[in-house]
Order: C-alpha cells, then structure tokens, then sequence
C-alpha cells in the first residue's frame, strides 16, 4: 500500500471508530521505514516513532511522519502540523496532519 492509501484507511478507521456511540477515541500517527518481524510483531525506531506520533495526536487525527507529508502534500491530503518533542527523541519531530480530498 502507498503512503496516500496508508492514510485514507488510516483515517477512514479513525472515523468510523470515532462515533458518537463509541466510548473510544481514536488518534492515527503513521511513519515509515525498515522494520524487523519477529513471533508476529514488529520492531524498529519507526514502529516506536508511529506510536509516539499517535500520542500527540488530538481525537480523530491522523498525524504523519515528516517523510510521509512531503508524498501526501503534493496530492493535497495533508497540511503541516508543526514540529513537536516525542518521548524517545531528541529532537522535535516534523509532522503534518492528514486531510480528505
């Protein structure tokens, strides 16, 4: 899957998940790069940066990764989100938020 289907179904879970007559608040953070699979389950610095993106993500967003931004800015379904710290990196992250068409 493409970075801009990677974020449609990541958005169209969020939305779905996120109704009214859920006691669940979604939020989408999503970074790519090489992973290692082992007994089902995957890691790597991206899995942990995905997952600190989703943490700062406000209820019904989907964040990305500066990477996945530049590829989804030239289809018009992202804007900046800004820079912020994550827990684990050093140095403030860059990361826009998905939008639909």
């Amino acid at each position: 899957m493409n970075c801009a289907g990677s974020a449609a179904a990541t958005l169209e879970l969020v939305e779905t998940f996120g109704t009214e007559s859920s006691n669940f608040t979604p939020r989408g953070g999503i970074a790519t790069g090489p992973v290692l699979a082992r007994g089902g389950d995957f890691f790597a610095p991206v899995v942990n940066l995905a997952g600190r993106i989703a943490e700062v993500a406000a209820p019904a967003e989907v964040l990305v990764a500066a990477s996945i931004r530049k590829a989804l800015d030239d289809k018009g379904l992202c804007s900046p989100a800004g820079r912020r710290m994550l827990e684990g990196f050093p140095e403030p992250v860059e990361l826009g938020t998905v939008m639909r068409p």
